[in-house]
């Protein structure tokens, strides 16, 4: 698979931003629901630590990756839903510590809620595989 990244403009590599991914050679298409920072069981549990409810939101949607064949660096497009948009710096830092090699798309929404009480953070994402991987 061949990815190539577009970025016409200069002002998105302050705020760790890619416009755009064209995926040439691609294999199987994994769609991720939203994935949040709740543990095994499902509870909430970083009520008050908003980092650390993005970095078990990342782990969380690393092993919904790996079950299905992949990894984050297979992730091509995340849409973030956010009670507090205010938050979206913050989640960007965390996003970096998970996303080394390169940065998805992405695109940031704000929300008066979500499904779970508690939860501040909820990320869809789109990952490829590479052809022959599944």
């Amino acid at each position: 698979m061949r990815a190539t990244k577009f970025n016409p403009w200069t002002w998105q590599d302050d705020f760790g931003f890619t416009q755009a991914w064209r995926l040439d050679g691609v294999g199987a298409l994994v769609l991720l629901s939203g994935q949040t920072g709740v543990d095994a069981d499902g509870k909430v549990v970083h009520r008050d630590d908003f980092a650390a409810e993005c970095r078990l939101l990342f782990d969380n949607v690393a092993e919904v990756m790996r079950q299905a064949g992949g990894s984050l660096d297979d992730i091509f497009m995340i849409t973030v839903y956010m009670t507090d948009i205010g938050d979206l710096a913050a989640f960007t830092e965390v996003e970096k510590e998970y996303f080394t090699a390169r940065l998805p798309a992405r695109t940031a929404v704000g929300v008066t809620g979500l499904a779970v009480s508690g939860l501040r953070v909820e990320v869809e994402a789109t990952a490829v595989l590479p052809e022959g991987r599944s």
